[in-house]
Formats: C-alpha cells, sequence, structure tokens
C-alpha cells in the first residue's frame, strides 16, 4: 500500500454535488470498503458496502443539504469529505 493512502486524489467521489446517484472510485489496493454518510449533526444517515472499486451510491432518499462521508475498511478510516445533495 503507497504512502499516499490518505491522500484525497486516491479516492474519488462524484459527482458532487448530486441529486440521485453517486461514484465512489477507491483506490486499487482497495477492492471493497465500506461508506457512511452522516449529516450535520453527525449522525450516520446512511451506510452502504463498496463492494467494488467503482460502486454505484443512490443517495436519492436523502434530503437536500450537506453531508460529510467516510470510506472505511473495518474500523479504519481512508477517506472522507463533503457531499452535497441537491
Amino acid at each position: 500500500i503507497s504512502a499516499t493512502l490518505n491522500d484525497r486524489s486516491e479516492f474519488l467521489v462524484y459527482p458532487n454535488p448530486s441529486s440521485n446517484h453517486i461514484y465512489v472510485i477507491l483506490v486499487d489496493a482497495f477492492t471493497s470498503a465500506n461508506l457512511e454518510i452522516m449529516d450535520a449533526t453527525g449522525k450516520v444517515v446512511m451506510k452502504q458496502k463498496l463492494p467494488a472499486r467503482k460502486s454505484l451510491v443512490d443517495i436519492s432518499v436523502l434530503q437536500s443539504g450537506i453531508y460529510f462521508y467516510l470510506i472505511k475498511e473495518d474500523s479504519k478510516i481512508l477517506h472522507n469529505g463533503k457531499l452535497l445533495k441537491d
């Protein structure tokens, strides 16, 4: 695993902002991970397993607003960021 594992360029979450779906691209070193999406209060509002290097995530059930996400492997945080839901 490269030393730049936590570098934001190693993971891709797009489109952002989005209204219905996002794609999550994992680095080559990971073939699966978990996505957690939290609202502004820190409450987890969605959890989804990312079973492939490129995964499609349906976010249409979320209210419009600002969310934060974590990409995790077990309890280790690999990447985090902000997601804008239209």
